[in-house]
């Protein structure tokens, strides 16, 4: 469940969103990492915050920051890599 500005579509939780173990959030988006260690994310789009990068996965561990239009995300890999 989420709430407050939802200007971008931060708030709208994707349906069947399930077994999910940690979510980050910034201004404008939302991710959300799976027990299975995949990501989801939604919300503006401005500079490729919810673009998951192809093949992410074994994720442990996520954060995000930025202001509205300006984002970054981090994701910690099980190996101890990170990606950003």
């Amino acid at each position: 469940m989420a709430w407050g500005d939802d200007s971008a579509g931060q708030t709208d939780v994707p349906p069947g969103l399930s077994n999910m173990v940690s979510i980050a959030a910034s201004g404008n988006f939302t991710l959300a990492l799976r027990r299975d260690g995949t990501l989801v994310a939604w919300g503006f789009n401005y500079s490729g915050q919810t673009n998951i990068p192809p093949g992410l996965s074994n994720v442990v561990a996520i954060a995000a920051g930025g202001d509205s239009e300006i984002g970054h995300c981090l994701a910690l890999k099980q190996d101890g890599s990170v990606i950003a």
